[in-house]
């Protein structure tokens, strides 16, 4: 089995190496989205065509970095950022897009929530199966305690109150339940580490790499002068395909121009290399 630190992206690009190409099977139908431009789109880039920039124009797909970013096309929204930090990093996106939210603040442990908030949430123990990592919701209710915090939470998979039986949730409706984070003095738990841990982050941005297997009606996506050599064709490819109908690109003219330069497919020759020598296979070319 192959294995390191090798993610699966690194090992389907190394394995046609291996395998005669009449044994190989590429699935290139995306189902995510029946947007003819889109997909076309996702083909240029995956393939790394020397038309991406006049699709991306013909499409309207960039944009540059103004206020327009902050402006929402619907709920089913998300924007891409590579970094935390900056004007323009996840964290400021987020308290900035919050502070447009104009219902009540409530706030815990430093931490400021409302309804409407959109949220990912972490993997958790304390409700998995129901909840798992990466699922998408938005925040309907809030009450506050000195000693926990409940929220309601529409969850964004389909969920009835037989799917929760036995579980520390509580449906309340349709897809929503119900859940409190208790405060540490307050908790009786034997493991409450589990009840005293907010379960989701707020997502109006998320990270790149915290999008993967996400989709989103709309997907902006910052691509900004400070960060653009960190943008890999693989990166690149991830945020766009992330988008059901809706895509735009923040970035400068000059900044778009050195991303699409610097597109190209990884030669993975080293990992190939490691492989023959580690395991004794022999590559398809010799």
């Amino acid at each position: 089995m192959f294995e390191g630190s090798h993610g699966f992206r690194n090992w389907f690009g190394i394995i046609p190496s291996f395998i005669p190409s009449e044994s190989v099977f590429e699935l290139t139908t995306p189902y995510r989205t029946s947007n003819k431009a889109l997909v076309n789109f996702w083909s240029k880039v995956r393939n790394i065509d020397d038309d991406i920039a006049e699709v991306i124009v013909k499409n309207g797909y960039s944009s540059v970095l103004s206020e327009a970013l902050f402006e929402s096309h619907g709920d089913d929204e998300i924007i891409l950022c590579l970094n935390y930090d900056g004007l323009y990093g996840i964290n400021n996106v987020n308290r900035f897009l919050q502070s447009g939210n104009k219902r009540a603040a409530t706030t815990w442990r430093g931490s400021i929530y409302k309804v409407g908030d959109p949220v990912l949430f972490y993997e958790s123990e304390r409700f998995h199966p129901v909840i798992y990592n990466n699922l998408k919701g938005q925040i309907v209710g809030i009450e506050l305690d000195p000693n926990w915090i409940r929220f309601d939470v529409e969850l964004d998979r389909a969920v009835s109150k037989f799917d929760v039986d036995g579980q520390d949730l509580e449906w309340v409706e349709g897809s929503t339940v119900r859940f409190k984070v208790y405060d540490r003095n307050a908790s009786d738990d034997d493991d409450d580490s589990l009840n005293i841990t907010v379960p989701f982050q707020v997502a109006y941005a998320v990270s790149i790499h915290k999008a993967q297997g996400l989709e989103y009606d709309s997907v902006k996506i910052v691509i900004t002068d400070a960060n653009e050599e960190d943008i890999t064709h693989n990166i690149f490819y991830t945020a766009i395909t992330r988008a059901r109908d809706r895509l735009q690109i923040f970035w400068t003219p000059e900044t778009q121009q050195k991303v699409l330069q610097n597109l190209r497919h990884n030669a993975n020759s080293k990992d190939i290399a490691l492989l023959k020598s580690r395991r004794g296979l022999v590559s398809v070319n010799g």
